[in-house]
């Protein structure tokens, strides 16, 4: 039997973040695999056909994930595609699975874990909050020291 080595690594998928539409015909899930450049993970949105079994790829921007649905043809999901910034914030992208681009949809001011669709147009956050009264500084900085 082969050694595992830390190349190998890279191979591996971690799937996260499943789904289910309203109407159960439909699961998401973030696909997740660790990237040597990036020295982190790279995540994307894939879509399951629960009838058929097939997979397919919804986002190709490397840094999405929790994925919720907003009824059975849309989705919300998180991406930093407007790259990062020196304040924390989560930005949200809603996207049809008729095609088309992901659009900007709402942005917390704060660093979230999670949001979830309550109805009505409303979200219900979970945040990352430092008590200690320090200010939270991005994760590209917080390396740094």
């Amino acid at each position: 039997m082969k050694k595992v080595t830390y190349q190998d690594l890279y191979e591996f998928n971690f799937l996260s973040d499943v789904s289910y539409s309203p109407d159960g015909k439909h699961a998401l899930f973030a696909k997740h695999n660790a990237c040597e450049d990036k020295n982190g993970y790279r995540s994307y949105i894939w879509l399951l056909d629960s009838e058929s079994g097939e997979t397919k790829q919804l986002t190709f921007g490397g840094d999405e994930k929790g994925a919720k649905w907003l009824d059975n043809e849309t989705i919300v999901f998180t991406s930093n595609r407007g790259g990062k910034g020196k304040a924390p914030k989560t930005d949200y992208y809603k996207l049809s699975l008729e095609g088309g681009e992901a659009q900007p949809f709402f942005t917390i001011p704060e660093r979230a874990v999670s949001a979830e669709p309550m109805g009505d147009g409303k979200f219900l956050a979970a945040i990352v909050k430092h008590c200690e009264g320090k200010e939270e500084r991005p994760d590209d900085e917080a390396l740094d020291g």
